[in-house]
């Protein structure tokens, strides 16, 4: 089988999973994952997340492969020059903030168990009334006063649509934009499609050389926008009580 990685790692181990078990025979996969096992195998740039690394190798581990070895050049993008053209000083501008932003944005994904374990030690300091509001289910009118409460020319997300549109048109598109709303906040439904994001690097000095002098911005959809801020105002209910001036 041949198998090529996808640009994000969790998606490309997801198909080889739904692969390996389609089938009880032994089986070789000749692929490019765009991944490494150890810090060694990096080539130049930034260092991989050890986070990134550790999730590979269990993946590989999880699918009983083993690393058969591979004679040929480390570094297939010489366009069938001699090896010896990569240069590991001169990374593309594009890995070094993928390496970055991926170091950046990482979660070790601690267990439910884990987090259960945490917050069993924190006492909590909310009343029983003020916990079933926020367990509460999400109703229509959330979304629409979340709607109206943001601005409406904030920065553009992914697909160019601006607050505006969608407050210019609730009466049309609303009951639409609240169905996605509810599905996702109150059903679990696949916030993916939803959590596509645009990121903008603000330099914070004059001349910056490295990653660490930029300021990344996250520009999320408006859907996305609109189920934070239905969140955001939910909290508001609770927040001085939870949280100390102080």
């Amino acid at each position: 089988m041949s198998f090529y990685g996808h640009p994000e790692s969790n998606h490309a181990l997801t198909l080889l999973q739904r692969l390996y078990s389609m089938s009880n025979f032994l089986w070789a996969c000749v692929s490019d994952f765009e991944e490494i096992l150890e810090d060694s195998a990096n080539g130049g740039g930034l260092s991989r997340p050890r986070c990134m690394i550790e999730y590979f190798r269990r993946a590989i581990d999880d699918r009983h492969l083993l690393d058969l070895g591979y004679i040929e050049p480390h570094f297939t993008w010489c366009n069938k020059r001699h090896v010896r053209c990569f240069d590991s000083r001169k990374v593309e501008i594009c890995d070094v903030v993928q390496y970055y932003l991926n170091g950046l944005f990482c979660s070790s994904a601690p267990s439910r168990d884990c987090m259960h374990d945490v917050l069993s030690y924190v006492q909590s300091s909310l009343l029983d009334s003020k916990r079933r509001f926020l367990d509460s289910r999400f109703i229509d009118e959330d979304f629409g006063r979340a709607v109206f409460d943001m601005g409406p020319f904030k920065a553009l997300g992914v697909y160019g649509i601006p607050v505006s549109f969608f407050q210019n048109n609730w009466s049309i598109i609303g009951w639409s934009v609240t169905n996605a709303c509810l599905g996702v906040l109150n059903e679990g439904h696949n916030l993916e499609e939803v959590n596509k994001t645009l990121i903008t690097l603000i330099p914070m000095v004059n001349k910056p050389e490295r990653m660490t002098e930029f300021c990344p911005i996250s520009l999320c959809n408006v859907l996305y926008k609109i189920m934070a801020k239905a969140l955001t105002n939910r909290l508001k209910g609770v927040i001085r009580e939870v949280i100390l001036e102080s």
